[in-house]
């Protein structure tokens, strides 16, 4: 009899252990259910409730709360504004003039709208811009040599490049206190910009600095 009795008294708790599961399952299974085609949840709080008093299983019931979607990456335009400018009919012939105009007109492509004295960096030149400065076949010697690197609509400078461009005097006139000349970029750069009586004139989008 003490035998039989252990037996029921295990099978009942067997029992109510399986009862217990199998809930556990069904619960799961109606929350993904409910959750099917309502927006995205995150929890907030667990609280713990008893669900079966016979039993005495807990579960954790999780209460949810919808979420606003994150808003999309935006990039900012870039700011631009329209410039003209100016350029002589025939290319310098001496090297060192051909070079500082080369150089200054990289420069202006560089800083835009507005004069700069910042160097010559490794960044996007507008190729629109350049191309009109500078004669095609200079353009085709500088890529030759690697100095000049062409990308859809920009050019870049490579490191030979800007190594080449750090050679060719800018301001060696005016500290000797003469007007800059041909040789010399400054010279280039305002003619490029001011200079209204030369005979080749464009106006270009091109960026400007934000404050």
């Amino acid at each position: 009899m003490v035998w039989n009795g252990a037996v029921v008294a295990c099978a009942g708790w067997c029992t109510k252990e399986w009862v217990a599961v199998y809930y556990r399952i069904l619960v799961a299974k109606a929350n993904i259910i409910k959750q099917r085609g309502r927006p995205r949840f995150a929890p907030q709080g667990i609280e713990w409730t008893s669900f079966n008093a016979r039993c005495g299983v807990k579960r954790a019931a999780v209460h949810p709360v919808a979420t606003a979607p994150a808003a999309p990456f935006q990039r900012r335009p870039m700011l631009t504004q329209p410039v003209k400018f100016y350029a002589p009919e025939d290319f310098p012939e001496k090297q060192a003039e051909i070079r500082a105009y080369t150089v200054a007109a990289f420069r202006v492509a560089q800083s835009g709208a507005a004069l700069s004295v910042e160097p010559l960096a490794p960044v996007d030149m507008q190729r629109n811009l350049v191309d009109f400065l500078i004669k095609g076949r200079a353009i085709d010697y500088w890529k030759k040599q690697r100095w000049l690197q062409g990308d859809g609509m920009t050019y870049r400078l490579t490191e030979e490049g800007l190594a080449i461009c750090a050679k060719s005097p800018s301001t060696g006139a005016m500290l000797a206190g003469a007007a800059p000349g041909p040789t010399d970029v400054a010279y280039w750069e305002q003619q490029f910009r001011e200079n209204a009586a030369l005979p080749r004139k464009k106006t270009l989008r091109v960026r400007v600095e934000e404050e």
